[in-house]
């Protein structure tokens, strides 16, 4: 009995102990909720606990806040950039029957879209807002790995600028492994196709999955697999199947 009751307590305060590193603020953002039937709404909206748990208020002001069927939205519009609005969508992919969040970073006659193992850290990504937790704020950050460089940042432009982090807590290492899903989506589909997968080592193999894709496009399948043109590239070789393919 007091193994049980010993396990039980541990479990809990590992639960409350995590659950106080990956607690992050999440306010409302400027935006438009544009629905299925066509209606839209203006005002501001945030994601709770995932991008699946919708709140919107016509204004900061109203103390109520209103819940929005995910299954009834196209896309949610943020206005953080007044220049260049933010576009997130909730997509079919290839991968199983339930619906994506992602995000629309390249808008081409085929799509980019983004996908984040955390739909919220999507959501909120380069938003000027500091969603550290608490504690990481006054943890010192002892590693970095860069992962973006300058001349990849046309496509990671709105990406966390690293693909984890190792942060000091109580002594120990706090790791956070950030998964990135490419998908394309020709203008004639209605489905996204998942082209490949940085920040997991159970990845999709892009050099097979773009071939497939690719497929009408024997010139750009050669390069693809001579590894000409690599994932990050894919604004480029769109650009390619544009002039050469289509």
């Amino acid at each position: 009995m007091k193994k049980i009751t010993s396990l039980f307590f541990l479990l809990l305060f590992g639960t409350i102990s995590y659950s106080q590193y990956t607690l992050r603020p999440t306010p409302f953002l400027k935006s438009a909720i544009i629905f299925k039937n066509g209606d839209s709404i203006n005002g501001y909206t945030r994601l709770a606990s995932s991008a699946f748990s919708i709140k919107f208020k016509s204004s900061l002001n109203q103390k109520r806040e209103k819940k929005i069927k995910y299954k009834e939205v196209e896309k949610i519009i943020t206005f953080i950039d007044s220049i260049k609005p933010r576009e997130f969508f909730y997509k079919h992919t290839d991968e199983d029957k339930f619906l994506h969040f992602v995000k629309l970073i390249h808008f081409d006659t085929i799509n980019i879209y983004l996908g984040l193992s955390n739909d919220v850290d999507l959501y909120y990504s380069n938003s000027g807002i500091d969603r550290r937790t608490i504690q990481e704020i006054n943890n010192t950050l002892i590693i970095k790995y860069p992962y973006l460089t300058e001349n990849k940042a046309f496509i990671y432009s709105n990406l966390y600028r690293y693909f984890y982090n190792t942060t000091l807590i109580n002594n120990g290492a706090h790791f956070e492994f950030k998964r990135f899903d490419f998908f394309l989506e020709k203008h004639n589909q209605n489905k996204l196709i998942l082209i490949g997968t940085k920040g997991n080592f159970m990845y999709k193999n892009f050099k097979k999955s773009a071939s497939i894709f690719f497929e009408d496009c024997p010139k750009l399948v050669e390069k693809i697999s001579n590894k000409e043109y690599k994932l990050d590239q894919l604004p480029e070789i769109i650009e390619f199947y544009k002039v050469n393919c289509n």
